[in-house]
């Protein structure tokens, strides 16, 4: 895309060149300037910068209220901070440099680069379940002040390639309103809810939690979720069978066509599903794409049950020898057709350990914290009988795997994801790096010890060690077994 103009001023006077287009949509395009962290959106109306007075007012005041929004500064929006100079319409925001565009993650089935070599380098199934963490941790934080994004879609969404657990921003915030207040329809073509579509009603949270669900199935399996049918031929590896067609738009929003799981899928198929989500991922999809999730948009699985699902499903990846990341339940890798070795693997159990000599130091140090219900636990502890849980997280261990706090302790999402443990696997050795700023205790054939902040423990094959994390929030104790197989 070419750039309408290279020089643009704002309303301060501040000049800024403009470097490349970001991104392009109904409502006007957002390009990079010469500094990095600096973002140009302008208006467009047929091709054309919108240059008009009255416009730039209404333009204004929408700009405006979105500037006093109730939006924590620590939520990743692109926001508005000056409007250019009148009457261009448009506005200036801050943007991180070395953001990738979501649409990054899909695949072209036209593409010169074979499938496997594409999701290899596009960081796999890790990179596209941590993008969308942080993306529905995101929308549940917006959601939880009533506001709406309304046009959630691949243009409006980039992710940091280079960062250990990627951050996603979001760009293009003009349509932010709070819920109640939104009066025209917003949407992308192919991510618009059918309610939407069909203007029975203006833009929601329900809608929103549509749109994400149509980007996320896209960004994880590569197809979209109103395929008609899927062509039977496909490559050598068998991994890019392409759709013969797609039901419009105006089909969608009368509900008048199936999901693609609705009416049942081949075995072949669902495999190939199977590859990319869970069985949980699967049933907020179901909730969505269903007809009653169509039909009744109150139904559809919210943005903190995305997130809940999708922080869940992070530990249960694993990498294959190929550098592919696949489920830790698969017994062939797809992609290189090879039994991956296991050889360590970790549960995560959100009770109390039962070791005796553990049980004393943990109860040493709950008397000295005040909680509410430390009586409570002592007397679970007292009677050595094992508490009832409802989390179990089973994970597989590989090079450079880390636990994230969010697989301690229920995450809210008003918390940023942080590694507790990093693993590394060297000459049959599993190395426990404590990157917690607390020690984290060990229970090890008997023995009890530390491991302080930034240390770490040897732990040889055929061996179990049972790690214990105080989570920082809520002081409870989690007992975490590491062994191999």
């Amino acid at each position: 895309m070419d750039l309408p103009v290279k020089v643009i001023k704002d309303e301060y006077g501040n000049i800024y060149t403009l470097d490349s287009v970001l991104g392009q949509g109904g409502q006007g395009m957002v390009c990079r300037t010469k500094d990095k962290n600096i973002a140009i959106k302008l208006v467009m109306k047929n091709d054309e910068i919108l240059k008009e007075p009255k416009s730039y007012d209404v333009f204004r005041d929408r700009i405006n209220d979105i500037i006093v929004m109730n939006i924590d500064n620590d939520i990743n929006l692109c926001r508005p901070y000056a409007m250019l100079e009148k009457p261009i319409c448009g506005y200036v925001m801050h943007m991180l440099k070395d953001l990738m565009p979501i649409n990054s993650l899909m695949y072209i089935p036209d593409s010169d680069e074979k499938f496997n070599d594409f999701f290899l380098n596009t960081g796999g199934l890790k990179k596209r379940i941590e993008v969308l963490i942080e993306l529905s941790r995101t929308l549940a934080r917006l959601h939880s002040k009533g506001i709406v994004y309304c046009d959630i879609s691949p243009k409006n969404v980039f992710y940091s390639s280079v960062d250990t657990f990627s951050k996603v921003w979001i760009i293009d915030c003009d349509n932010l309103k709070y819920s109640g207040e939104i009066k025209n329809c917003v949407f992308t073509p192919g991510y618009g809810a059918p309610e939407v579509v069909a203007n029975i009603t203006s833009n929601t949270i329900f809608s929103d939690c549509f749109s994400f669900a149509v980007l996320a199935f896209r960004i994880l399996t590569f197809r979209n979720p109103f395929e008609v049918d899927y062509s039977s031929s496909s490559s050598s590896d068998g991994w890019d069978a392409s759709t013969t067609s797609c039901y419009s738009e105006d089909a969608i929003s009368s509900n008048n066509i199936p999901w693609l799981f609705e009416n049942g899928v081949t075995d072949e198929l669902r495999k190939y599903f199977n590859h990319f989500l869970t069985k949980e991922m699967l049933n907020l999809f179901e909730r969505t794409f269903g007809r009653n999730g169509r039909l009744n948009p109150t139904t559809r699985p919210s943005m903190r049950e995305w997130y809940s699902v999708l922080k869940e499903t992070y530990p249960k990846i694993k990498k294959c020898q190929c550098g592919s990341y696949i489920f830790a339940g698969e017994e062939l890798c797809p992609f290189c057709h090879s039994k991956t070795p296991i050889k360590y693997y970790g549960s995560l159990l959100n009770i109390f350990p039962q070791h005796k000599e553990m049980i004393k130091e943990i109860k040493k140090e709950m008397d000295e914290v005040s909680l509410n219900d430390v009586d409570f636990i002592n007397d679970i502890i007292d009677k050595k009988t094992k508490p009832s849980f409802d989390k179990v997280y089973n994970f597989v261990i590989y090079e450079n795997c880390r636990i994230y706090n969010f697989n301690i302790n229920q995450l809210s999402i008003f918390e940023a994801p942080y590694p507790i443990i990093e693993f590394k696997i060297s000459r049959g050795y599993l190395y426990i790096v404590n990157k917690h700023f607390n020690s984290i205790r060990y229970y090890f054939n008997g023995e009890t010890g530390i491991i302080s902040s930034g240390n770490q423990y040897i732990l040889k094959e055929k061996e179990t060690i049972y790690l214990y994390v105080i989570d920082p929030n809520s002081k409870i104790t989690h007992c975490l077994k590491i062994n191999s197989l």
